[in-house]
């Protein structure tokens, strides 16, 4: 009894040795996991601030006016008249919807329109019928208050009917993809027997020689650029060039992704070899009060511990994955272009703007600005 009560104990142990080094096992594995964790990060690029200084943000070129064009109905693609680059008409057919299930609708409702209109042409000649008996009190009042209600109700039918008629006709209409105004064709995002929604972009249309570069400057900077600004554009496709414009419109709110705002030059002199889509470099002349330079970052880039006051770069950074490295920062003033970095940063340091507690020191992020 000894020896089976002894050796019970001992398979006892072993079997709680063996499940604390699996949980242990199955626990540093999980750390590792996290810690190999790529985490998605904002970044803004890191400049200095100071007397009179010009800084270059990359954009894009776009026409002035451009619209994303869609139909009103979804369906299947069965035909595009166009190809990019296509100069097109107002009013011009663009592409077409496989139309058949629309046409056999608006088949239907006139056959029902048919029916209800005989119906209500029956009602009208029992009700005139039926009145004139009334009339003579050959008939109960109640007889001629049914031929009545029943003469109203296939009226309020034909009514209803011709309605659904309008709008299985429109609908038909809405088959047809036209252009809305004279232009070229940018980009065309579909192709034939593709299935399609409502509402969904299908064909960019650009129009009017006038061109304009999209961009974004950091919140940091903001504040500093304003309507009417001149700024300089130069474009990798058309070296040793520059093209003078002004900033038309300044955004009020973040872009989705990023710590920036985006603002958009229009170019003060149209050239035919500026086409949308071009990647550019914006220059912009930046005045401060003082002359001396500082660098100032979000309040929320920067956070505190232990340790002391920090804030985290992304280095080694290829292909938009990097490592999240640890600084240590001294602070200044907080002022409306974010709080001054006196120590720790340097320009063209690319500085992480949001989650910075969520992140561990040579942890992988990815830049989604």
């Amino acid at each position: 009894m000894k020896k089976t009560s002894s050796f019970k104990k001992r398979y006892y142990l072993i079997f709680l040795i063996s499940l604390l080094l699996l949980t242990t096992s199955c626990s540093n594995k999980q750390k590792k996991e996290e810690k190999a964790e790529i985490r998605p990060v904002k970044t803004q690029t890191v400049y200095t601030s100071g007397g009179n200084k010009t800084l270059i943000f990359s954009g894009e070129s776009a026409a002035d006016l451009e619209s994303n064009l869609s139909f009103k109905v979804s369906g299947t693609i069965k035909n595009i008249l166009v190809d990019v680059g296509d100069k097109v008409k107002k009013g011009q057919i663009l592409a077409l919807l496989d139309a058949e299930d629309y046409q056999l609708k608006v088949q239907e409702i006139e056959s029902a329109l048919a029916k209800v209109k005989a119906q209500n042409k029956n009602a009208k000649l029992q009700l005139e019928r039926i009145q004139a008996l009334y009339e003579n009190e050959n008939v109960a009042k109640r007889d001629y208050d049914t031929a009545k209600t029943n003469y109203q109700s296939t009226k309020a039918g034909v009514s209803t009917t011709q309605k659904q008629l309008e709008q299985a006709k429109r609908q038909l209409q809405y088959t047809y993809l036209y252009a809305p105004y004279k232009g070229a064709i940018a980009k065309i995002n579909i192709e034939k027997n593709e299935n399609i929604q409502a509402g969904q972009p299908l064909i960019i249309l650009t129009s009017g020689k006038d061109m304009i570069v999209k961009t974004s400057i950091p919140e940091t900077l903001i504040s500093k650029v304003y309507k009417g600004q001149k700024v300089t554009t130069v474009f990798d496709a058309i070296p040793n060039k520059e093209f003078s414009g002004i900033v038309k419109e300044v955004g009020v709110s973040a872009t989705k992704l990023a710590s920036t705002f985006p603002v958009t030059i229009k170019l003060q002199k149209s050239n035919l070899n500026i086409r949308p889509g071009m990647v550019a470099e914006v220059s912009f002349p930046f005045k401060f009060k003082d002359g001396k330079k500082h660098i100032f970052a979000p309040s929320n880039a920067v956070n505190e511990d232990n340790t002391g006051t920090y804030a985290y770069l992304v280095k080694e950074l290829k292909e938009g994955i990097g490592i999240a490295k640890k600084v240590t920062v001294n602070i200044g003033e907080m002022t409306d272009l974010g709080i001054e970095i006196t120590k720790g940063l340097t320009e063209g340091d690319i500085l992480i703007t949001a989650g910075i507690n969520r992140i561990q020191n040579g942890q992988k992020v990815r830049i989604l600005n």
